[in-house]
């Protein structure tokens, strides 16, 4: 996916102008998992395999938060929250190449959230790792824990409504 992807650059002029300002983003890329994007063990990393990964997650939140910050900073409100795979704060070899892109997010999304703070605009910046599988019905079999995303939204929620936390690693 291209970071100026025309479906991107048009939805966002076009949601502003139907609800008049955007008080609230979250950004949370999720890939089809094949292609340029398929996961790749770390130890199967290359800058081929990584550079779709770089573009598709954080060049695509850096062209959609663009987008929406100058207007939340001149408000001096505003939420935007960056949601990645709990790869991107811990290891998780089989997706070698995509926490590439997730810790990339992250650390861009983290710096960003302390500029705004430290500049007092009124803007909140947080970011959550999902280090579950969101689902209603998680197979029995499974090793990996799972939530429910009516389990998960209240967190989103309180990122916004109480604007204390910076970041929120979702684990059970």
């Amino acid at each position: 996916m291209s970071p100026t992807a025309p479906g991107l650059t048009a939805a966002l002029p076009a949601a502003t102008e139907h609800f008049g300002s955007i008080d609230v983003l979250e950004y949370s890329p999720a890939d089809a998992s094949a292609g340029p994007l398929a996961p790749v063990d770390v130890r199967d990393t290359t800058p081929e395999n990584v550079q779709p990964q770089i573009e598709y997650y954080l060049y695509g939140a850096m062209t959609t938060v663009g987008a929406v910050l100058p207007a939340m900073r001149a408000a001096g409100s505003g939420t935007i929250i960056v949601t990645t795979g709990a790869g991107s704060v811990r290891p998780v070899p089989m997706f070698g190449n995509v926490t590439v892109g997730g810790a990339a997010l992250r650390n861009w999304a983290l710096n960003l959230g302390s500029a705004l703070a430290a500049d007092a605009t009124g803007v909140h910046l947080a970011h959550v790792a999902i280090g579950v599988w969101v689902t209603d019905d998680a197979p029995a079999d499974t090793h990996i824990p799972s939530m429910s995303p009516s389990e998960i939204a209240p967190l989103y929620w309180d990122l916004h409504s109480a604007r204390a936390v910076h970041e929120l690693v979702v684990k059970k």
